[in-house]
């Protein structure tokens, strides 16, 4: 290929890159036919087939693949098409990227997930679709946050349910030592505490500041949060001393705090 050539061609890999951009599936296909690059990327990394993704627009990804586009491209935050379209929201077009097989396990630089994108979404036909298919229910992103993490924090009900079903640990523990329960509280996520209440989430578990699930409702001094909170604690105490089982203790040891100015 003469120099000629070459710049022909980055001039049509230019406009097809665009083209996607646009949404303008016609158009791409045509500048493909015309030699653009079908795996080419632009400044931010991302692909025809990743710009196919972020629009929901499957009938165009389904074209890209059959004309070669790479199925595991991802871009400068690594970001896979499948983790595109949940980033964006796009449900429906994860639902259809699953159909073809996008590797359910892909992970962004900050450690994202398919399935931690789908909990923040509260997508729980979308958690369905990725559980069935292999994803890794318990798979932590750069904090710590597990998808049933994400999903009470943001008060996604249907899908922490769907996440508890199929298993997701009800008291997993994020970098700081803190819980589904703990995030809910801080959040006034009143019917998520509910919701792990309901579901054996634990009172004594500790963070790494040694503060349990009340002492977090207390410090956030939300009412209605404080006061379930006090009722549950309350009853788990009584059942625990009637029982005969020890009084709550942390589970996990704390860091040191540092004593308090005067």
């Amino acid at each position: 290929m003469d120099a000629t050539d070459d710049t022909a061609t980055r001039s049509l890999t230019r406009d097809f890159l665009q083209a996607a951009a646009d949404n303008n599936a016609a158009e791409a296909a045509r500048l493909i036919e015309a030699g653009a690059r079908v795996n080419a990327f632009d400044k931010s990394g991302a692909t025809a087939l990743i710009w196919a993704a972020r629009h929901g627009n499957i009938d165009f990804a389904r074209d890209l693949l059959a004309r070669g586009a790479e199925r595991e491209c991802a871009d400068n935050l690594g970001f896979t098409p499948l983790l595109s379209a949940l980033a964006l929201g796009r449900g429906d077009a994860a639902r259809e990227l699953l159909r073809l097989n996008f590797n359910v396990r892909a992970r962004g630089e900050k450690g994202e997930t398919p399935l931690l994108f789908a909990a923040a979404n509260g997508d729980a036909a979308v958690i369905g679709d990725l559980c069935a298919a292999g994803a890794d229910i318990e798979a932590r992103d750069a904090r710590g946050h597990t998808p049933l993490i994400e999903a009470v924090r943001l008060n996604r009900m249907d899908a922490a349910r769907s996440l508890l079903a199929a298993g997701a640990k009800i008291d997993a523990q994020d970098n700081d030592g803190r819980t589904p329960l703990m995030h809910a509280i801080s959040n006034a996520c009143l019917d998520a505490v509910r919701e792990l209440l309901l579901n054996g989430a634990s009172l004594s578990v500790c963070d790494m500041r040694g503060r349990d699930a009340l002492d977090v409702a207390r410090q956030w001094k939300n009412s209605d949060t404080r006061r379930v909170m006090e009722e549950a604690y309350l009853a788990f105490t009584v059942s625990g001393l009637s029982d005969g089982a020890p009084a709550p203790v942390a589970t996990m040891n704390p860091l040191k705090l540092k004593p308090k100015e005067p």
